[in-house]
């Protein structure tokens, strides 16, 4: 306070010697090394309140917003983020769609903050220079699928395997999850060849650069080139360097591993993966909501078809606390699916 009346003694001298108020001003700033502005606060202070006036303003702290979630709301959105990785946003959607709770993504946090729950934020590059970026055009189900490999994997047996992902990229959905003892050429054209009898064949088929997929040498012919050609879909391959053009694959692994393969522990074997993959599919599929969608679940995309989701039943899916039941699924093939999207407005 003794500084601030020491400003205002001086600011008032200079005043009755100066030409104008900003002279003034100016060269009491000059001494006392601070803004124009601020003295002329000061003045007004002293003006209206005389020197007790300019004592600092000491503001109170707004009092710490209160968590307006339930205990029973709280456990399942721990459960979310600690089982499953969901963000925030994610998590206050599904707790408002399942009657659970009503709150917004920032109480989320707040309560992850609470109880020191660690979240992870990172800022993903969205474009580089010097490259020539083209959004894929995609209007329908079955018009892009995406395929790529999860592996080759090593379990606790130190035996290796790999798992095979193909995603439409319309409606997300996941088309299969296969465990594969290779990544021959031939092993995919099997898979691809029971999803075609089943769903239909897709316009464009995109992968990456992978010796099964792709020849070593750019005018070689290969396997797999002749078994698309023969099937009459096209094969694209993905831009060398730049994986993101089968993102909605890359991502996809990541969600099984994240999601499916962190739930079985470090010492995870072949058969006890082989045996949640169906059901982590089926979970996926229909009730698990995606970001994508605006928080639908694929299979409303693809087929039309929604299920029920409310209360905590298959909340965690394929999870032994909300485990799926199969039988519950419906079965989705190409004939059904076209007539069940011809009654079913899928925006």
């Amino acid at each position: 306070m003794k500084r601030r009346a020491k400003i205002v003694r001086h600011y008032r001298a200079y005043r009755r010697t100066a030409e104008t108020e900003h002279e003034a001003a100016q060269a009491c700033a000059l001494r006392f090394d601070c803004g124009k502005s601020t003295i002329r606060r000061y003045h007004k202070r002293w003006l209206e309140g005389g020197r007790g006036a300019l004592m600092p303003r000491f503001q109170q702290k707004a009092p710490r917003a209160r968590l307006t979630l339930s205990e029973r709301a709280t456990q399942v959105a721990l459960a979310l983020r600690t089982h499953l990785g969901w963000c925030g946003q994610r998590i206050a959607h599904e707790l408002s769609l399942r009657g659970l709770a009503q709150v917004s993504h920032s109480t989320i946090y707040r309560l992850f903050r609470r109880y020191h729950v660690r979240v992870r934020t990172y800022h993903p590059v969205g474009k580089r220079d010097g490259i020539n970026y083209r959004k894929q055009s995609v209007k329908a189900p079955n018009w892009t699928w995406h395929v790529d490999f999860a592996g080759p994997l090593e379990d606790a047996n130190r035996e290796k395997k790999s798992v095979l992902i193909v995603i439409d990229s319309y409606s997300r959905m996941l088309l299969a999850l296969e465990v594969v003892e290779d990544q021959r050429s031939e092993t995919v054209a099997s898979v691809l060849e029971s999803l075609f009898e089943q769903y239909g064949k897709p316009r464009v088929l995109i992968t990456d650069n992978a010796r099964c997929f792709a020849p070593v040498e750019a005018q070689s012919h290969h396997r797999f080139a002749q078994f698309m050609a023969d099937q009459g879909v096209e094969h694209r391959l993905t831009k060398p360097y730049y994986p993101q053009t089968n993102g909605k694959a890359e991502a996809m692994v990541k969600t099984f591993k994240r999601e499916c393969m962190a739930r079985l522990g470090d010492s995870w074997s072949w058969s006890a993966l082989q045996g949640c993959t169906e059901a982590f599919r089926a979970w996926y599929n229909f009730y698990r909501s995606h970001g994508s969608l605006g928080y639908g679940v694929p299979a409303r995309f693809y087929a039309g078809i929604s299920l029920v989701r409310e209360g905590l039943k298959n909340i965690f899916g394929f999870l032994p606390e909300s485990a799926i039941a199969l039988h519950d699924v419906p079965a989705i093939t190409a004939q059904n699916r076209c007539d069940r999207l011809a009654l079913v407005a899928v925006s």
